[in-house]
């Protein structure tokens, strides 16, 4: 990132004075801190920058934009790649109904503080024929159809839904385990690539496979912590018995990849520490860099993963994948996880499995799902999801 794209240069200094006066009124009303969190006034940023940079590639300096580069930035593609967390664009010239909204919304905010506050006569934003509208498609949540989540809580169908062809295809039991948990836990993606080995447990045991020591637990349940993060409070799931042996056939292999990197790592004199089954990432990816132990499996790819299964289940499901577009990533697999719960433990219950406020859950306990709290730490819950 260049210098003049910073968030400290002097480009940014409108879009600072408007984080900080949302933020002051934040602190005096009460009532808009959890919708102006330092993670919110982040993302921001972002797409703030990614505006800055659209200007800069043309010469222009963002006074001096008009409704029709607003028209034609708002038609293209979508500027900052960082924020496309979970996969590739599925229209990569042009920006997602969604996109639109949010570069749009931060566009309209920031230009109208600089005219209240002196600097510009009037926003580029009043001048723009047609503005960005979420569809009521655009804004209704999707669920998975029914009969899906059944099936990819089966051990047996995920092995035909994502097969391993040879031995050699570690990776496969990884995303088998990935889609286990996400069907029985909810597991939005972000929380399944920050899993370490250490995050599953029987009792105060780690859980590496059902090895010896293991074996006079396996009374206990077994237990998946999820830690605070991003505003969701700090929780515990249990993991239902049948999603044990897709975790199991995971751990076992992912042991022996861990070791061979060990052992790659002795022969060639890295300085750098081999990660150990309980530091390293639960869902490993295939590639490192040189000299550098595997790091998480990447969002694009976990989400190719979950796409090549849901389209399996949908399919075994006897739905029709041409009546209409369905999405087929760990989010709408997480909506459809929430929702089942909102129906037969209710929203309270669900709210507490998913990591979110019950209120807004319950305002969107109809759609089956609501967007992750900004609430700050609460203390880790123990909960046993519902199948």
């Amino acid at each position: 990132m260049s210098e003049a794209l910073a968030a400290t240069s002097p480009r940014f200094a409108i879009f600072r004075a408007w984080v900080g006066a949302q933020q002051a009124r934040a602190a005096v009303s009460g009532k808009r801190r959890d919708q102006f969190s330092e993670d919110t006034a982040r993302i921001y940023a972002s797409l703030w920058r990614g505006w800055l940079q659209w200007l800069a590639e043309r010469g222009r300096e963002w006074t001096e934009a008009n409704a029709a580069d607003i028209a034609a930035f708002l038609d293209g593609p979508a500027p900052a790649p960082e924020e496309r967390r979970t996969r590739a664009p599925i229209q990569p010239k042009k920006m997602a109904k969604y996109t639109q909204q949010r570069y749009w919304r931060v566009l309209q905010a920031v230009y109208a503080h600089a005219v209240v506050n002196g600097l510009l006569s009037a926003s580029p934003c009043t001048g723009v024929a047609d503005k960005p509208r979420m569809t009521a498609r655009a804004q209704t949540r999707q669920l998975l159809p029914p009969g899906v989540i059944g099936l990819l809580r089966d051990p047996m169908e995920l092995e035909r839904f994502v097969p391993l062809e040879h031995q050699g295809q570690w990776w496969v039991l990884r995303d088998r385990a990935a889609v286990a948990l996400a069907a029985h836990c909810g597991l939005s993606a972000a929380e399944l690539i920050a899993l370490r080995g250490a995050d599953l447990r029987v009792g105060r045991q780690m859980l590496t496979t059902r090895s010896p020591q293991l074996r006079g637990l396996e009374s206990q349940p077994a237990w998946v912590d999820l830690p605070a993060r991003n505003g969701r409070p700090a929780r515990s799931l249990r993991l239902p018995e049948v999603c044990m042996s897709v975790l199991e056939a995971w751990l076992a292999r992912r042991a022996e990849v861990l070791q061979a990197q060990a052992r790659d790592f002795a022969a060639q004199g890295h300085k750098a520490a081999a990660p150990t089954p309980a530091n390293a990432p639960l869902l490993l990816s295939r590639e490192a860099p040189t000299g550098r132990p595997l790091p998480a499996v990447d969002a694009p790819t976990l989400y190719y993963g979950f796409r090549k299964c849901l389209v399996a289940a949908m399919t075994e499901a006897g739905h029709d994948l041409e009546a209409g577009y369905v999405a087929r990533g760990p989010s709408i697999l997480r909506n459809s996880v929430i929702a089942h719960w909102a129906a037969t433990v209710g929203p309270e219950s669900a709210a507490q499995l998913a990591g979110l406020k019950p209120a807004s859950l319950r305002a969107a306990a109809g759609a089956g799902a609501s967007k992750p709290s900004r609430k700050s730490r609460q203390p880790t819950h123990e909960l046993s999801p519902s199948d």
